[in-house]
């Protein structure tokens, strides 16, 4: 039979007639049976077509004819297009590392925007999503980026916090995060406290001034410097601020002047304490210093003598001793011996102690082998600290006691290096000055200062210019510390074009004996021309609250806005 049909006169589109049905079960004596489709031959693929297709499709089905023969109908392979869509790269963020300063008890605020655009350039959605953090902290906007805390921090629990944000809905075997570090500003929230709400100390009345007769401490919980640094001030004595002095630093209370006129009576002091924040907070306590008569029991649970023992009775040979020993002796140190009549024959039994005025247990006593109480020092001791210690102290044998009173004096060793004082209120260690273009000869420029918290000639600062520094041949400083010019500013710009100098000053100080000690300090001298001459002007603001922002508008590190803050 023909497979072809007989072709139209006029042309017309190739049809794809289905051949009847063979039984191959008469050729095969199977019960299978097969459909042939005809396929016009301009219509198969070509060569190169198939070798692309075949990959993908079955390439024949054979069909057995009796047990002796076979033959095989090539069904020609079509093309299935690929049903999966290859997935985007995820987006990249920019920068991929944030770090941002939150100030502690803040909120509500943005603290940072994150930004990422997929690898292709191409446009797309991206939402944003909090991937590593507190959620009740901090939240990320979707559509913006932008990065809210949502609850004040506080720096005193912790410092900083890691946050990661993403992309939503991307492929996490390619997912890229933007890691933020947030860092907590600490703000001066803590109001020093005093360990004490008022403090009790006993002072003799023929106590000697320059004796430490008590201290007082305050702690602030904030976390740096300068919000937790405290400082120390008396603010009334009851009238008697001359005869106390408070350090501001450590807050030892020191006899300034003796208080002998008030004896049996009780002074009250006022002292503060405030940290070095801004605005500085600060709290008060009370201090009440007992004056004793010397006629009073000076040893507790003593038996009662007089100033003058019984003959034959155990005694100090002087009732009162006076010492000294240099700040810079290293302890075990022999600093006094007492001698002690009237001793027992086994001087195994004596015992001696000090009673009161051993601050910071700075000294001990000990009974020699001869009965003797022998006094030295356990610690280095610092002039500058602790100026003379006046010790009670005690001798016993049996039931016999006595007490002698003992003036140490600590000598002052040139152990301190003079120390510049910076008062540009921005916390830099360098004197900047000003210098005008028509300035004459001898001008004075600047002041510089140091200061030596040794004694006498070891705290007598003299000042010079390092003759190694840039422009120090342009000026002098005078032992005061006064810096001045050696010739006009317009014959010195008539032969070099300097629009600022740079010097080193030193300070040093001045010991009778040992070696001289110095520091260094950095100078930079702007010569101001009328180019450099600004007026500002300001409406709304009187001149207390224009100097209270001061500090932001002399800020040399960057450009600030010359407007207040709301």
């Amino acid at each position: 039979f023909s497979s072809f049909p007989t072709p139209s006169p006029a042309p017309q589109p190739p049809t794809m007639p289905v051949v009847p049905t063979v039984d191959i079960s008469d050729l095969t004596g199977s019960a299978e049976t097969t459909e042939i489709t005809w396929i016009p031959t301009d219509m198969l693929p070509t060569s190169a077509e198939t070798e692309t297709t075949m990959q993908e499709l079955p390439k024949t089905v054979p069909t057995t004819m009796k047990e002796t023969s076979t033959t095989a109908k090539t069904v020609p392979p079509t093309t299935t297009p690929s049903s999966t869509k290859p997935q985007r790269l995820a987006p990249v963020f920019n920068p991929a590392q944030i770090t941002v300063t939150a100030d502690e008890n803040e909120s509500e605020i943005e603290i940072a925007k994150v930004h990422a655009s997929y690898p292709d350039g191409g446009s797309g959605t991206i939402s944003y999503v909090l991937h590593k953090g507190d959620p009740s902290l901090f939240a990320v906007s979707s559509y913006s980026g932008s990065v809210t805390l949502l609850r004040p921090l506080d720096a005193e629990t912790d410092t900083s916090y890691q946050l990661q944000a993403a992309g939503l809905a991307v492929d996490p075997s390619m997912a890229h995060f933007v890691s933020i570090t947030v860092h907590v500003g600490d703000v001066n929230d803590w109001i020093p406290n005093f360990e004490n709400s008022n403090y009790n100390f006993i002072v003799q009345e023929d106590t000697m001034p320059g004796t430490i007769i008590g201290q007082v401490t305050a702690f602030d919980q904030d976390k740096q410097d300068p919000n937790n640094r405290i400082r120390y001030r008396l603010v009334s004595a009851g009238g008697l601020e001359q005869h106390f002095s408070v350090n501001s630093e450590t807050g030892l209370i020191t006899l300034a002047l003796q208080v002998d006129a008030f004896a049996g009576e009780k002074i009250t002091l006022r002292i503060e304490a405030s940290d070095s924040g801004v605005p500085a907070q600060s709290s008060m306590t009370t201090v009440l210093i007992d004056v004793v008569p010397t006629t009073s029991q000076v040893i507790p649970n003593g038996t009662p003598f007089s100033s003058r023992p019984s003959e034959g009775a155990l005694q100090f040979s002087l009732r009162n001793y006076t010492t000294s020993v240099s700040e810079s002796v290293r302890p075990p140190n022999l600093v006094q011996v007492l001698s002690v009549n009237n001793k027992p024959a086994d001087t195994r039994f004596i015992t001696c102690n000090i009673v009161s005025g051993n601050y910071r247990g700075a000294f001990s006593v000990t009974a020699g082998n001869d009965g003797n109480c022998e006094l030295r020092t356990q610690m280095e001791l610092d002039r500058e600290s602790v100026e003379r210690y006046l010790l009670n102290i005690t001798v016993t044998a049996g039931s016999e006691t006595d007490f002698a009173l003992v003036s140490v004096t600590v000598l002052d060793v040139n152990d301190n290096v003079p120390r510049f004082i910076y008062d540009n209120d921005l916390g830099l260690t360098t004197y900047f000055a000003g210098v005008s273009s028509t300035a004459g000869a001898f001008t004075r420029v600047l002041t510089v200062k140091a200061e030596d918290a040794d004694l006498g000639n070891s705290s007598v600062v003299n000042y010079a210019l390092d003759p190694l520094s840039l422009h120090s041949k342009y000026f002098t400083v005078s032992p005061t510390g006064e810096i001045s010019t050696k010739q006009s500013m317009s014959q010195l710009l008539q032969k070099s074009r300097i629009s600022y100098f740079e010097l080193r000053v030193s300070a040093c100080d001045s010991p009778i004996a040992g070696q001289q000690l110095c520091s260094k300090a950095d100078v930079v001298i702007n010569v101001i021309t009328e180019s450099h001459r600004f007026r500002m002007i300001t409406t709304g603001l009187n001149p207390q609250q224009l100097r209270a922002h001061e500090k932001r508008y002399k800020d040399p590190k960057g450009t600030k806005s010359l407007l207040p803050p709301d």
